[in-house]
């Protein structure tokens, strides 16, 4: 028995996916969007200030998302947009639950109205066109899809420097 832990055990751990997430959790679409994985947050990001009950009902969302109750997360997010209605990430979030629900039009016009609230930089701008583009090729606009897809680099800033 004990001349088979070395043989076993580097083929178990051969099979394990290195990374932040184990051999059986899957990347939502939410998170392809979100560039789970890829996208670091080097360049330039703006954050707006935010109601503690709008975090705890966002993370609240993420935690459905991640139990895969879409439904569940739309509500939570409705009623964050009932406190701020204008709050661009709240937006984006909404539609990437709705990319999940296959809802694109919808999600489309969540992520646009994101993209006149929010700011033209930073991550929530790069989640903000993909969405629009991954909904655009949904509907099947590849034109539409392939305009949104060049907008998602140009939402790369760097940092000012320091003095």
């Amino acid at each position: 028995m004990k001349w088979l832990v070395p043989i076993v055990l580097p083929t178990v751990l051969a099979g394990c996916q290195v990374g932040p997430f184990s051999g059986t959790e899957r990347l939502t679409l939410a998170d392809q969007i979100r560039g789970v994985g890829t996208d670091t947050d080097e360049g330039l990001q703006i954050y707006g200030l935010r109601n503690p009950i709008v975090t705890d009902l966002m993370d609240q969302a993420l935690k459905a998302e991640r139990e895969r109750s879409f439904d569940r997360a739309v509500r939570l997010l409705e009623e964050a947009l009932v406190i701020e209605p204008q709050a661009p990430d709240i937006l984006q979030q909404l539609a990437e639950v709705k990319l999940e629900l296959g809802q694109w039009n919808q999600a489309k016009e969540h992520a646009l109205s994101s993209i006149e609230l929010g700011p033209r930089v930073g991550q929530l701008c790069k989640r903000n066109w993909r969405t629009v583009a991954f909904a655009h090729r949904q509907l099947g606009d590849a034109d539409a899809a392939g305009w949104a897809s060049a907008r998602v680099p140009l939402c790369e800033r760097t940092r000012p420097d320091r003095f």
